[in-house]
C-alpha cells in the first residue's frame, strides 16, 4: 500500500498490482488515474477504519460516453455495483496525451472500511466503455473497545511473545494445521497475525490469510509485514516475529466454526493472537 498527500483529508493510494497509468490535467494540476479492466481486477490493500473514495471517468471520443459499470468487493464479499450512464465530456479536464480523447466528468463513490486490514477488488463489466479511476483514502478514528483473549478450539501450539516488556499468547498455525475458532454470534473476532522470520530475513514479506466460515470461504486477506523491532520470542533465539497485522471477522448470529489458513505454503507457519469484545463474554462457545 503506497500513499501520497492529496489535500488535508485524503491521501492517494496506488494499486497493489501494476495498472496502466493515464494522466489527467484538471485546473492546471496533474492527476494519475489507473485503467480499469473487466478481465483483470485492480487490487487495493488498506488498513481501516476509514473511507476509500474512488474517482471515476470514461475515456471519450465524443461529447457523450458509452457508460460504465464498476463492481467492487471488500475482503471476498459479494461484488457491489456502481452504474454510470452516458457521462458527458469534462469542460475543465483533459488528458496529458491528447490522442487518447477527452475525459468525462468525474463520478466519485465511497467505500466505508472498518478497523483492520482490508483487500478491495475493483473491476468493470465487459460492456463498459474505457474507464479510469483514482483512489483516495481518508483515515478514520478507531473506536475504543475492551478485548479479551480467545483460545482456539484446535490443538494449536502456544507461543509466548514479549512485546514492549509485556507477555502475550500467540498460536502457531499453517496450511496443514489451520487455526480453528468456535464462537456464538453476533460478535467480532479480532486476529493479530505475525509471520515467523529468520534473523537474516530482509525487506517486506507478503502473505495471504484465508478465513472459512462453516466450511465456506468468507474472506481472503493480502497482508505484508517487516520484522518487528519491539517484539521477540520468550524462549526462541533462532526466529524473529514480524509486525502484527490485524484482521477483523464479523460473526453473524448463531453458532459458527472458523478456520484460518495461511495460503502461501512456501512461507511456513504464522502466529496469531485471538481476541473478542469483553462485553460479549456472556456468549458461550
Amino acid at each position: 500500500m503506497l500513499f501520497s498527500v492529496a489535500g488535508a483529508k485524503y491521501k492517494t493510494v496506488k494499486p497493489a498490482k501494476k495498472n496502466r497509468l493515464v494522466t489527467v490535467i484538471s485546473n492546471g494540476k496533474k492527476f494519475k488515474y489507473y485503467r480499469l479492466s473487466s478481465s483483470k481486477e485492480t487490487l487495493l490493500n488498506l488498513r481501516g477504519p476509514g473511507t476509500l473514495k474512488v474517482n471515476t471517468r470514461e475515456i471519450l471520443k465524443s461529447a457523450k460516453g458509452k457508460g460504465y459499470t464498476i463492481q467492487y468487493s471488500v475482503d471476498g464479499s459479494p461484488f457491489k455495483t456502481i452504474k454510470i450512464e452516458g457521462p458527458s465530456v469534462s469542460k475543465k479536464s483533459r488528458f496529458k496525451v491528447k490522442s487518447l480523447g477527452r475525459p468525462s466528468v468525474n463520478k466519485p463513490f465511497k467505500i466505508k472500511l472498518g478497523r483492520g486490514y482490508h483487500t478491495i477488488k475493483i473491476r468493470i463489466s465487459s460492456a463498459s466503455g474505457k474507464t479510469i479511476a483514482r483512489f483516495l483514502f481518508e483515515k478514520g478514528k478507531t473506536e475504543k473497545e475492551r478485548w479479551t483473549d480467545l483460545e482456539p478450539s484446535s490443538k494449536s501450539e502456544m507461543v509466548e511473545l514479549i512485546v514492549k516488556e509485556g507477555s502475550y499468547q500467540y498460536y502457531r498455525f499453517s496450511y496443514k494445521k489451520p487455526l480453528e475458532i468456535k464462537i456464538i454470534g453476533p460478535t467480532k473476532v479480532r486476529i493479530l497475525t505475525r509471520m515467523e522470520n529468520s534473523y537474516d530475513m530482509r525487506g517486506r514479506v507478503h502473505y495471504r490469510i484465508q478465513v472459512k466460515e462453516d466450511g465456506k470461504v468468507k474472506n481472503t486477506y493480502q497482508l505484508s509485514s517487516v520484522k518487528s523491532d519491539v517484539t521477540y520470542y520468550a524462549d526462541n533465539d533462532e526466529l524473529t516475529p514480524g509486525k502484527a497485522r490485524e484482521i477483523l471477522i464479523d460473526v453473524p448470529k448463531g453458532k459458527h466454526v472458523y478456520r484460518i489458513y495461511p495460503l502461501d505454503k512456501d512461507k511456513g507457519s504464522v502466529l496469531a493472537n485471538i481476541l473478542f469484545p469483553r462485553k460479549d463474554t456472556r456468549l458461550k462457545r
